[in-house]
C-alpha cells in the first residue's frame, strides 16, 4: 500500500481549507428558509365586527340556593359605604340571604322556647315541650346559620 502524502506547500492547504469553509457557507446561505419582511404602515383598525352571532353554552349549571330571599351586601360593602376599590380577604363574608320568612320563624322559635322554658318552671310536667322547642330553635339557627 501507498502511503498518502499531504502536499508539501502550506498555501494549498490553507487555500483548500478557505475553499471547503465558502463551500459549506454559500451552501447555508442557499438552503436556509427566507424570512418575508414588510415594513409597518398606518392604516386603519377594524373596530366591529358585524353580523348576527348566536353563541350557546356547552353545559348549563343551575345554581340556586337552600333557602329563598335575597342577597343583601354585608356591612363593610352596603351602599354609600364606599366598597369600590375594597380588598377582601379568604373568608371574609361579603353577603348574606336575606330570608325574613325564615327570620320570622327563628324569632316565633325564640319565643316558643322561652315560653316553654317558662312553663317547665312550673310545676307542670312540661319537659317535653321545652325539648320540642330547643330542637326546633337549633334547627332554624341551623338553617338560617347556612343562609
Amino acid at each position: 500500500m501507498s502511503e498518502l502524502k499531504l502536499p508539501e506547500s502550506k498555501r494549498v492547504l490553507w487555500g483548500g481549507g478557505a475553499a471547503l469553509v465558502l463551500l459549506f457557507a454559500l451552501a447555508y446561505y442557499f438552503l436556509m428558509p427566507v424570512a418575508e419582511v414588510v415594513t409597518v404602515r398606518r392604516g386603519a383598525a377594524i373596530s366591529a365586527v358585524y353580523g348576527t352571532v348566536r353563541i350557546e353554552p356547552a353545559f348549563v349549571v343551575r345554581i340556586r340556593a337552600q333557602n329563598d330571599g335575597f342577597i343583601q351586601l354585608a356591612e363593610p360593602f352596603s351602599a354609600g359605604r364606599g366598597a369600590v376599590g375594597k380588598s377582601v380577604e379568604k373568608g371574609q363574608l361579603l353577603a348574606t340571604i336575606a330570608d325574613e320568612q325564615t327570620a320570622r320563624e327563628l324569632k316565633q322559635a325564640r319565643a316558643d322556647l322561652q315560653a316553654a322554658v317558662d312553663r317547665a318552671a312550673l310545676p307542670l310536667a312540661s319537659s317535653e315541650l321545652l325539648k320540642a322547642a330547643e330542637d326546633n330553635l337549633q334547627r332554624l339557627e341551623k338553617v338560617v346559620g347556612s343562609g
